[in-house]
């Protein structure tokens, strides 16, 4: 029988790092995965990982009696006038969405990894990330890339996406961690699960596996036993 063994800190997107712990401990749950969406569930940011203090971090969790098994943190970034990275609206999730969150929502920029100036700018920001989650101990890392309501060319686009993945994804095996995508996730360039077998299908790292969650496989209404067996052993976390 299936059994959750862990709690993500996006459960409680609005509060500190240091509350959400605290109650994921205060539930029963000795594991957790850390998340940061940047506009909500501030707790381990990407796009300034220099305000991140990983020490910091790690102690929180000793403290807590708690493991981190994994990180869902987006890559992404804020716009800037000048800077030539077109923004797009993240959707609205939840009708309990604060007003400054929402508004925060309005200015940010996924990452286009077919375009070469967004592509390094993605890297860069990820193995600051990796360096970050290497010294908290965390091992295994979600990384997101490219938005559908942005796509044109789906074929190019994943090989683009296929190509920065693989970098990022010996980077981290380099610091001891496993790279998985969210796969289908409906607002990514793997929307569905054809696009998500092309995307694994592109992908030569074998550092590389998936996660499900839940909702998107509810939202998109796959046939769930043929892709999990389709994964085979490369579905690496729920």
């Amino acid at each position: 029988m299936p059994r959750v063994t862990a709690c993500s800190t996006l459960t409680f997107a609005l509060s500190s790092l240091q509350t959400a712990l605290e109650h994921i401990a205060g539930y029963g749950f000795d594991r957790v995965e850390i998340a940061d969406m940047l506009t909500h569930t501030k707790h381990f940011s990407t796009h300034s990982s220099r305000t991140v203090d990983p020490v910091a971090v790690r102690d929180l969790l000793e403290r807590n009696g708690l493991t981190a098994i994994a990180a869902n943190c987006a890559l992404v970034t804020i716009y800037q006038d000048g800077l030539g990275f077109e923004k797009l609206a993240a959707p609205r999730q939840s009708a309990a969405e604060r007003e400054d969150v929402r508004k925060a929502k309005e200015n940010l920029v996924f990452y286009k990894l077919h375009e070469p100036r967004q592509a390094e700018a993605y890297k860069a920001q990820a193995l600051a990330h990796l360096d970050n989650l290497a010294v908290v101990g965390v091992p295994m890392v979600c990384l997101n890339v490219g938005r559908r309501a942005q796509m044109q060319d789906p074929d190019s686009e994943l090989q683009a996406a296929a190509t920065v993945i693989d970098e990022v994804a010996e980077n981290a095996r380099r610091r001891g961690i496993r790279v998985v995508l969210e796969m289908p996730h409906v607002w990514q360039l793997y929307y569905d699960v054809d696009r998500s077998r092309q995307m694994l299908s592109l992908v030569n790292s074998d550092n590389v596996g998936v996660v499900l969650d839940a909702t998107h496989w509810h939202t998109s209404g796959y046939d769930l036993d043929d892709y999990v067996s389709f994964l085979g052993d490369r579905l690496w976390n729920v």
